[in-house]
């Protein structure tokens, strides 16, 4: 109240310029107050997102020990032997290929061998159950013979059964 007194018997446009500053004086800490409260959400901000970020850091640590730890104690899946079979075609010398496939069930052997040609892409023709060519070799002087389990078989591809655990080779030989 004594500023305003004295204000008012200075000069008119002095006063002006005491009371602008009195005005502003008070406007600056009102402004003040209003800014320490942005700054404390920006604070309270801030730290929820450290938390969130601790959070996140803290849980995959967790998973990645857990999952470590179940790796070395953990036996991998294996497959049984008897449930896997497999067909090699041997086209003489060094040249094989050989497809495995998980059988639940038996299979007619040449379904399996069709599968394999698709798989491997190749191609094969069947005449009365006798192989005329397979993967572009075809019945010269030699012929494609078939081995399961490294014994010659007799019967044509239509009427053999592949199981779990079979090995048929096709051999191109005489």
């Amino acid at each position: 109240m004594l500023k305003r007194n004295y204000a008012s018997r200075l000069d008119s446009k002095f006063a002006k310029i005491i009371t602008k500053a009195y005005f502003a004086k008070d406007l600056m800490i009102k402004r003040r107050k209003k800014n320490k409260s942005k700054n404390i959400y920006w604070i309270i901000l801030t730290a929820a997102a450290v938390a969130a970020l601790g959070i996140i850091f803290y849980s995959i640590n967790n998973f990645h020990r857990d999952y470590a730890e179940n790796a070395r104690t953990t036996n991998a899946l294996v497959i049984p032997k008897k449930e896997r079979a497999f067909i090699e075609i041997n086209f003489g010398g060094t040249k094989k290929r050989l497809f495995a496939a998980e059988l639940k069930e038996p299979y007619l052997l040449e379904i399996a061998l069709k599968s394999a040609a698709e798989n491997g892409k190749f191609t094969f023709e069947i005449r009365r159950g006798i192989i005329q060519h397979l993967a572009g070799i075809g019945n010269t002087a030699k012929s494609w013979v078939i081995y399961k389990n490294n014994e010659i078989v007799t019967a044509t591809i239509d009427q053999l059964m592949i199981t779990g655990g079979d090995k048929y080779t096709f051999k191109f030989e005489k």
